[in-house]
């Protein structure tokens, strides 16, 4: 069972619900009117105070090429995580958040980004990249034992569960973390997409290219994994995006997970880490933007 957890989400989204790990509050609707197109991400058009879906989206994802990436990075947790998954995942060594992971017989540089909790479980966000494909995996931690990995690719493979072993541990403690990948030419593909997104900020349309504007800069959305938590997640529920935020303009891009949420007008973006910069563009972000299935449900 794949269990994504947005740190904070209730108290992030409704003040009232936090510290009661059952209740959930609905926030205040959005109010994300526009006065003109140029108000409105992607193509969109501007009608009666809203951004509504324009001229037909691409299905050409663009190749994402990158240069290398050397940096430092410095998260507010250090484990080192040693083990073996059983399918895709081969050997996993990671020392104070980097080191290989081993997908599918090719052991690839890999750094441990983000971490959060699930009840029983630390789970380690985790980024390996090949030239022509980036993996993002969860490692699932139980009282320092690797006991199951969640991963998807950017070329094809949907979120896949497998059982592990080995050890991990885990500090609370903010430390520099030395990054190194090679440089990336990669085709996203196949885009994948269940919703049609429309805001001032943020537009899906389906199995397109989509786009974003964050800090005043608009990125291409490349979605290419859907992971459905309306059930098994926990509460609200609700519909995971990910996708490849892409600038082509300066080559920089990220993976991040747009979350979709039960009231229907709003996203949040989160998990986001860019390639060469290091830098997280998204932290929780939340964006007014009206959403349903492409079946129109």
């Amino acid at each position: 069972m794949f269990h994504r957890v947005l740190p904070g989400y209730a108290c992030l989204l409704a003040v009232a619900a936090c510290g009661d790990g059952n209740a959930w509050v609905p926030p205040p609707r959005c109010a994300d009117g526009c006065s003109a197109d140029h108000d409105c991400v992607g193509g969109q058009r501007c009608e009666q105070g809203q951004c509504v879906h324009g001229t037909a989206a691409s299905e050409a994802a663009p190749r994402v090429v990158l240069d290398e990436t050397h940096g430092t990075l410095r998260p507010d947790f250090r484990t080192d995580v040693t083990g073996n998954g059983t399918h895709h995942v081969g050997s996993v060594a990671l020392t104070g958040n980097v080191g290989t992971v081993e997908v599918d017989g090719v052991a690839l540089p890999a750094v441990a980004y983000s971490r959060s909790n699930f009840p029983g479980y630390t789970l380690f966000q985790t980024l390996a990249v090949a030239r022509e494909r980036w993996v993002i995996l969860w490692l699932y931690c139980r009282g320092g034992t690797l006991s199951d990995v969640y991963l998807h690719t950017t070329d094809g493979l949907s979120t896949t569960h497998e059982t592990a072993s080995g050890s991990c541990t885990d500090e609370v403690t903010t430390h520099d973390v030395t990054v190194d990948f090679p440089a990336v030419d990669l085709a996203v593909s196949p885009l994948q997409g269940r919703f049609r997104v429309a805001g001032r900020n943020l537009t899906l349309d389906g199995p397109r290219v989509g786009a974003i504007r964050l800090d005043g800069r608009e990125l291409l959305v490349l979605p290419y994994n859907h992971v459905d938590c309306t059930r098994e997640c926990g509460p609200p529920g609700w519909q995971e995006v990910h996708a490849l935020l892409v600038d082509t303009t300066t080559r920089v891009a990220c993976f991040a997970i747009i979350y979709l949420f039960p009231t229907d007008d709003e996203a949040v973006v989160a998990y986001s880490l860019s390639l060469p910069t290091l830098a997280e563009p998204a932290d929780n972000v939340r964006l007014c933007a009206r959403w349903r299935t492409t079946d129109g449900r």
